[in-house]
C-alpha cells in the first residue's frame, strides 16, 4: 500500500478544476447506495461498467467520462501500470471494513479529495487534500469520518 499526497501549491489549481468537473458532471449522476451493507446510503455512481457484487458477477454498462478517465490515467499508468476497466465515483459517506468483491483484480487505486480517515489492514491514515492510494483491495480497508465534500474515485481491473 502506498499513499501519495499532492500538495495545494503545485496541484491545487488542477484539483480545483477536477473537483468542479465532479460537481458539474458527476454529482447529478450520484444515487444513494441501497444494496451494500458496507456503505448503505453513500452517494455513488459506477463508471464504464457496473458489476454485480456477487461471486458469479456480471456487468452492465455505466456512464463513461473521458475527461475523468484521462485525468486518472496520469496517476495509474505512468508509475504503477494499473490499467483499470471500471471505476466508482463517491461523495461523502463511510464504508465499513471490507475486501472488494470477486470482480476486482487485487491492484486498485483511489483518488481521495477531501478529509477522511482511510484504514488499511488496521492501520489508520488521516487524509486531507488530494491523495492517491495504491493498494491490494483484497486486504481489509475502510473509510471513517468522511467529510460531506469528500470525493473518492476508485478504479480496478476486472479479474
Amino acid at each position: 500500500m502506498k499513499i501519495v499526497a499532492y500538495d495545494n501549491k503545485e496541484w491545487g489549481p488542477m484539483i480545483r478544476l477536477f473537483t468542479k468537473h465532479l460537481e458539474e458532471i458527476w454529482r447529478p449522476r450520484l444515487s444513494a447506495n441501497l444494496y451494500s451493507g458496507y456503505a448503505r446510503g453513500r452517494m455513488q455512481c459506477w463508471m464504464n461498467w457496473q458489476p454485480t457484487l456477487v461471486k458469479d458477477w456480471t456487468q452492465t454498462l455505466a456512464p463513461r467520462d473521458d475527461t475523468l478517465w484521462d485525468f486518472l490515467r496520469m496517476f495509474y499508468e505512468d508509475e504503477y501500470k494499473i490499467y483499470p476497466d471500471l471505476g466508482l465515483v463517491t461523495l461523502a459517506g463511510n464504508i465499513a471494513p471490507h475486501r472488494d468483491s470477486t470482480y476486482a483484480h487485487r491492484e486498485a487505486m483511489t483518488l481521495s479529495i477531501g478529509q477522511c480517515t482511510w484504514i488499511y489492514d488496521g492501520e489508520r491514515h488521516e487524509l486531507s487534500g488530494a491523495n492517491i492510494i495504491y493498494f491490494d483491495c483484497k486486504i481489509p480497508h475502510s473509510v471513517e469520518d468522511a467529510a460531506p465534500d469528500r470525493w473518492s474515485i476508485n478504479v480496478w481491473r476486472f479479474k
